[in-house]
């Protein structure tokens, strides 16, 4: 809602939990879920699933979290020390804060996924949270980035709290 707000949506107080409900009802994790489970039957059932090239992992969980998803959240999270400059570097920005967020979704595929529950809304909310740190890139707005970096790191610290196990040897 900060953000929402911070980009011109003019709420009065007494508002904002009917549009908070609203959006956690239609856009949240578990919204998101069930568009996700939706879009994969479809996929499973139609004829392009035979088409469809199996998917086959290359990294582990591990293996993306060092080389994609930590480079790529320190971007975000450094324009904190130093925001962008130029177009170049909003642009790096932008793509890192993508990065990010398609890395929730490989999170949630295959023997990645830990479990269903709590794995599955973790990723998502990865993806949310980059997402918002992505829209905020583009508009060039840094503190809507700075809020969007501050909710991502909170997102990964969870994760991290219920899932992070030493790094293989």
């Amino acid at each position: 809602m900060d953000s929402m707000v911070l980009n011109g949506a003019d709420l009065m107080a007494e508002e904002v939990e009917g549009v908070v409900q609203y959006l956690a009802k239609h856009f949240g994790p578990e919204s998101a879920q069930a568009r996700l489970d939706e879009a994969l039957r479809q996929e499973s059932s139609g004829p392009a699933a035979a088409q469809q090239p199996p998917f086959i992992p290359v990294a582990g969980v591990y293996q993306l979290m060092k080389a994609i998803i930590i480079p790529n959240a320190e971007v975000v999270w450094n324009v904190a020390m130093e925001a962008p400059q130029d177009d170049p570097e909003w642009t790096a920005v932008q793509n890192s804060a993508l990065t990010l967020a398609e890395s929730g979704n490989l999170l949630m595929i295959g023997s990645r996924a830990k479990d269903q529950g709590d794995w599955v809304k973790a990723a998502q909310a990865l993806v949310d949270e980059a997402t918002v740190a992505l829209r905020a890139a583009e508009a060039k707005n840094e503190d809507a980035l700075l809020e969007a970096g501050d909710r991502l790191l909170r997102t990964c610290s969870g994760c991290h709290r219920q899932y992070k196990k030493s790094p293989p040897r």
